[in-house]
């Protein structure tokens, strides 16, 4: 796919999960290379998945378990009821990571885990 560089990529799954382009939250196209014959020459980006934390796949898992009203119901902590409650949303994550990116904070946390 072809591709501008002043578009950054983000990755989900069909559930709303996160995905990592080259093991990165946001995926920043590099500018093109030509080979000797004059035509572009495309690299691979590999998307994968994120090793998720216990808590994480079992607010997933209960999501799709229960339903919405019914989260209040659970003999768990609040927390883990917010948790739940709060559903992926493409929108909120793309103003976080943009917000994040402004700040700068984004580029140190991609350095440190270049490291």
């Amino acid at each position: 796919m072809n591709t501008f560089l002043t578009h950054p990529w983000i990755f989900r799954a069909s559930d709303g999960s996160r995905l990592l382009a080259d093991f990165r939250e946001v995926y920043f196209p590099t500018p093109a290379e030509y080979g000797d014959d004059g035509y572009p020459q495309f690299h691979t980006v590999l998307v994968t998945t994120p090793v998720y934390t216990l808590q994480e796949c079992c607010s997933k898992l209960i999501r799709k378990l229960v339903r919405r009203e019914d989260v209040g119901k659970l003999e768990i902590p609040e927390f883990l009821r917010k948790d739940i409650r709060l559903t992926p949303d493409l929108l909120r994550e793309i103003q976080m990571l943009t917000r994040r990116a402004e700040s700068g904070s984004y580029e140190s946390r991609q350095t440190e885990r270049s490291l």
